[in-house]
């Protein structure tokens, strides 16, 4: 699912230009974007599901959130309920948002939100 996933990060990098696959470097530049895709469950013969998770990360001197919602807003504007058919066009992938979470960070300076979204893959 290669090509899934350069959908995916192309989609987060039309939003954000700082985006990093399973961990950020130490010398990331607030704010950014960290995106997983850990598992996928075959649910029917001809459909496979895809969790992706996407976590936006901030360290405001103000302490606010507000660039962290809307970075969180922008990327769930561009994924959720989105349709993705292959080059080949030999599977289509439904993109469906399920939740998203303020996580607490153990740096209390630190803000994040968690983005989770299910990618419903089927066979044409």
């Amino acid at each position: 699912m290669i090509e899934l996933q350069k959908y995916v990060v192309g989609v987060l990098k039309s939003v954000h230009s700082r985006v990093y696959q399973e961990e950020a470097p130490q010398e990331a530049v607030y704010p950014f974007v960290v995106y997983r895709l850990p598992t996928s469950t075959e649910t029917e013969e001809r459909r496979e599901d895809f969790i992706l998770e996407v976590d936006v990360w901030d360290n405001p001197p103000d302490g606010s959130t507000v660039t962290l919602q809307q970075l969180a807003d922008e990327i769930d504007r561009a994924l959720h309920r989105t349709v993705y058919l292959d080059p080949g066009g030999k599977w289509i992938t439904m993109i469906y948002r399920i939740n998203r979470m303020m996580v607490p960070d153990p740096d209390p300076e630190i803000r994040r939100r968690q983005l989770r979204y299910d990618l419903r893959t089927y066979a044409v």
